[in-house]
């Protein structure tokens, strides 16, 4: 890096020819190792090891959400530190707070743009998904 510091890689090992059915997009990378709970989006389409968790939405979420998402694991990943692993059986219990509204409890999609249009970067972002 520029100052002595290793270059920031977004997590990325090198770049490999990976079968479509293993590829994914717009989809979340938690740690299990290393730092784990550290959590990263990925607009690009990309493959993962088995030492990372790949968090899929279930519906057609906006960018905003899923970096909302990311940022509340990372709030989080002082719960794994000092050698406490995460792995699959507690991710699938984690719980993440979100903006709801309505009788339906429907995720509040414009409170979290709200939320996040305030982060730095996100006007990059914006335009790049």
């Amino acid at each position: 890096g520029r100052w002595g510091h290793p270059p920031r890689t977004n997590g990325l090992v090198g770049w490999f020819a990976v079968p479509k059915e293993n590829q994914y997009k717009r989809a979340i990378t938690v740690a299990y190792n290393g730092q784990p709970l550290l959590s990263k989006y990925h607009p690009y389409p990309f493959g993962a090891k088995d030492d990372v968790a790949v968090l899929v939405p279930k519906s057609d979420l906006t960018t905003a959400t899923l970096l909302y998402v990311a940022a509340m694991l990372n709030r989080s990943a002082w719960r794994y530190s000092y050698g406490r692993k995460c792995f699959r059986e507690k991710l699938k219990y984690f719980r993440i707070p979100v903006p709801v509204r309505g009788g339906n409890r429907a995720i509040n999609e414009n409170a979290i743009e709200a939320i996040v249009s305030g982060l730095p970067h996100w006007d990059y972002l914006e335009t790049k998904t």
